[in-house]
Formats: structure tokens, C-alpha cells, sequence
């Protein structure tokens, strides 16, 4: 099972469901996406789909069941349609898609978000990105998580030249950098262990003797 986080969070909302699914039996994975939590920033231009598909096999991950939230889903959308015999299940919570074009209400908040970025008001571009895209519902862990990678993410911006971008695309093939290693892995090597993987995302991940009917993994 994979876990693809929110662009406004990183592999760290997905603590609460991260125990429970191992206790059932799964085998778990959950990755930082380029820029977020411990991964590296990306050096160049990217595809997320290739990441992910990069670390399962660097997993030696044959098929899993892909769950994803927002930005996550829409990654996860793009693994099942490029690679469909690896993925068992899919589970979409909120996701984006490119098949849409973009409303004028995110036009709207990417133009807004620019101006503040250009302005050097981190601050104000983390509060937007929160205003935006947590609901009411949400926990205070959330809004404190999805701030600390907001504030990450808006400083990484500042600082690259001007006028340069490492934006993801969609397709595209592209040389990885290495990656740091995930944080909840244990020191002594278990079986899913993320420690000797190289891809460009960080991830951790863990198993117990699962129940292959409940697995969903091959």
C-alpha cells in the first residue's frame, strides 16, 4: 500500500492511518514527493509518476494499492494510467487532475501566491495556501504541518534565480538526485526498509507478516 500525500503537507499526514494499516497486516509505504518533508528539492525538471514508479522499484514493489490525497491522487492517477498492471486498487481522496483545466479560482490563488513569493512575504503565501486548501474540519497538527511546509516550500522559491523553475512535467524522463533517508526506519534492516534505495524520493516504509487476502499486495 503507498501513500501519496497533499502538495500542502508532506509523508507526515499520513501519521494517524500509518499504524493502523500496519497492524491490519499491509505493507506500508509512504514517500515524500520532490521539495517536500525530506526528499530534495528538485535541480531540474521532473515527473512525479516517474518518482514513484522509480521508488517501487527500487522497493522491488511489483503492484500495490495507491491511495492518494489531492496532488497525491492526481500522481496517482497517472501511475494507473501509464502502469496499470502495477497498480490493485485506487483510492482518490480530493485529487487533482490534469484532465481539467484549471478554475478561475486556483488561476486566481497561483497569480495571488506569485505576488506575495514575489514580494518576499512567505508568511502571507503559507496563510493563503492554508486559507485555501484546508478545510474547517481540519486538525490543529494539520494546520501546523501544512505551515511548516509551506514556509519550506515559499523560502525554497526565493531562492532560485530569478526567472528559473524546476517545475514538474508530465511525461518527461529526467536524471534523479539521490535521495535522504526516510525518516521511522527502524535501525536494524527489515525487509521493506528504505535504507539502501536511491531514487530521488525520501520514504519510509515498513512490514509485518501480513495476510496476503487483505494485502492487496502481490
Amino acid at each position: 500500500m503507498v501513500l501519496l500525500h497533499s502538495s500542502v503537507c508532506d509523508r507526515r499526514m499520513w501519521d494517524p492511518q500509518w499504524q493502523i494499516l500496519l497492524d491490519t497486516g499491509y505493507r506500508v509505504v509512504r514517500c515524500d514527493f520532490r521539495g517536500h518533508g525530506e526528499s530534495p528539492a528538485p535541480t531540474e525538471a521532473f515527473n512525479a509518476a516517474d518518482d514513484v514508479r522509480d521508488l517501487l522499484d527500487a522497493l522491488q514493489v511489483s503492484d500495490a494499492i495507491l491511495i492518494g490525497s489531492s496532488y497525491g491522487g492526481r500522481v496517482a492517477q497517472e501511475i494507473a494510467a501509464r502502469w496499470p498492471r502495477r497498480v490493485t486498487a485506487l483510492v482518490l481522496l480530493c485529487a487533482a487532475t490534469r484532465l481539467h483545466p484549471p478554475t478561475e479560482a486556483i488561476l486566481k490563488f497561483g497569480a495571488r501566491e506569485q505576488e506575495l513569493l514575489d514580494a518576499g512575504d512567505v508568511e502571507a503565501a503559507v496563510a493563503l495556501n492554508v486559507a485555501t486548501f484546508l478545510g474547517p474540519a481540519a486538525s490543529a497538527d494539520v494546520f501546523v504541518l501544512a505551515a511548516a511546509v509551506g514556509v519550506a516550500k515559499g523560502t525554497l522559491r526565493l531562492q532560485l534565480p530569478s526567472g528559473r523553475s524546476h517545475g514538474e512535467t508530465s511525461t518527461a524522463r529526467t536524471r534523479r538526485p539521490s535521495a535522504a533517508r526516510g525518516n521511522g526506519t527502524p535501525a536494524r534492516r527489515r525487509r521493506s526498509d528504505s535504507t539502501s534505495i536511491r531514487p530521488a524520493l525520501s520514504a519510509s516504509g515498513a512490514v509485518r507478516r501480513r495476510r496476503r487476502r487483505r494485502s492487496g499486495v502481490g
